[in-house]
């Protein structure tokens, strides 16, 4: 590895956010959706920015409009949904709320999931606190969703 290399990797992980882990950690699952761009190019002629609204958190919503409502955006958010979903295990049907699972980029562009509302509620407590790893990728054709999801398990003090 040249050094400018390994100095920009190092770089990297002064600024990268890296957590530290002093909880018990298991995997909880992996999930994986691939989606095809035309099908969302339909459901935007179809509904308009209907689609969007239906699909995005608010912070992705705002996210979409600034990229001129990009197609590729919602495929890969469409993709990235079902795939935490997968991680999960649950489904929708156990409380999950597709508009309250965002996936966000961190300042060096790399996507997170963040949850809100009743998902959050589901999912994060003093307890445990569910943690997804999500990657995204896209072609002209089709998006691609990949994530790792885990729980992190707070020992409580016995007592």
């Amino acid at each position: 590895m040249s050094d400018a290399l390994f100095n920009d990797f190092q770089l990297y992980l002064e600024t990268a956010q890296v957590e530290s882990i002093n909880e018990e950690l298991k995997l909880l699952g992996v999930g994986c959706d691939i989606c095809r761009v035309g099908r969302l190019e339909y459901l935007y002629e179809k509904w308009g920015e209907k689609i969007g609204v239906r699909i995005l958190s608010p912070q992705e919503m705002s996210i979409w409009i600034t990229k001129k409502k990009s197609i590729h955006f919602l495929a890969k958010r469409w993709a990235g949904n079902k795939a935490v979903v997968k991680a999960l295990g649950l489904g929708f049907r156990k409380g999950l709320r597709w508009r309250e699972i965002s996936i966000l980029n961190d300042k060096n562009g790399k996507p997170f999931v963040q949850f809100t509302g009743q998902t959050k509620q589901l999912l994060v407590s003093d307890k445990q606190q569910v943690k997804c790893y999500i990657s995204l990728a896209d072609e002209e054709m089709q998006a691609l969703a990949y994530c790792v999801a885990f729980i992190s398990i707070t020992p409580q003090p016995s007592g």
